[in-house]
């Protein structure tokens, strides 16, 4: 896949910055918009050592399709210090009004997973960016149905690791396993839920979390807790199956 970038000249989304202190004693210390004369929708906000801070969503403001109506697209905002911007970044493949997930890593890389429409019946796709917004690869997921990326996290080793839904495989939650190149290391496959959050610990360990319905009824829903070691092998009980 080719890298698409558009460049956008416009400043709508919203950041504050809020010195330290209770909620009533707080200070503002700063605001800054960003966006276009369409609508923007914040999906995922991530800080990094030095003071900046990330922002990503979908933007309606910068394509259009064949009749002239806003074609959501992902946006990558990077903030200094003082909330000035740094840099910004549009994708420019075709996405839906979804919520863009974001980290960065100790090294400063930051990374964007999403869903795109691009291939297949959309596949979940992760983005790696140095912290001078130059994008540094790019990596999708799935199979023939269709696959969404809704969350991501570093390790301290470098590696990335997103969660989602997909379809392809079974329809479950799933946990995809990156190393700092884009290489991917492992895919896991559990349980009829989909993964909605994700978090890796100190000593590698990944937990993905989500919701799965309860009983066969649509209307009814418990949160699912997933732990996996940073080989990928599960904690405890229940199934999980390797991607074929």
């Amino acid at each position: 896949m080719k890298c698409r970038f558009v460049f956008p000249a416009g400043l709508g989304v919203l950041l504050l910055l809020l010195a330290p202190g209770s909620v009533a004693g707080q200070t503002l210390l700063g605001q800054t918009t960003w966006g276009g004369e369409g609508a923007e929708f914040i999906g995922d906000v991530a800080t990094a050592a030095d003071g900046s801070a990330y922002a990503v969503g979908t933007t309606d403001s910068f394509a259009f399709d064949e009749f002239g109506q806003p074609s959501p697209r992902v946006f990558i905002v990077k903030f200094a210090p003082d909330g000035s911007v740094a840099w910004q970044r549009i994708w420019n493949g075709t996405t839906g009004h979804g919520k863009p997930a974001v980290a960065v890593d100790a090294a400063n890389a930051v990374f964007v997973a999403f869903f795109s429409f691009d291939t297949n019946g959309g596949d979940a796709l992760l983005l790696k960016f140095d912290a001078a917004g130059t994008l540094l690869w790019e990596r999708t997921w799935g199979g023939s149905e269709s696959d969404s990326a809704n969350a991501v996290a570093t390790a301290a080793d470098g590696s990335v690791h997103i969660t989602g839904r997909e379809t392809s495989f079974g329809a479950g939650l799933f946990v995809v396993k990156f190393d700092g190149e884009g290489n991917l290391l492992w895919q896991k496959i559990t349980n009829a839920a989909g993964g909605d959050a994700i978090a890796v610990g100190a000593d590698g360990s990944v937990y993905a979390a989500g919701s799965i319905i309860r009983d066969n009824n649509l209307a009814n829903f418990d949160i699912l807790v997933v732990k996996l070691t940073s080989a990928g092998a599960r904690c405890g009980g229940g199934p999980i199956l390797p991607v074929k």
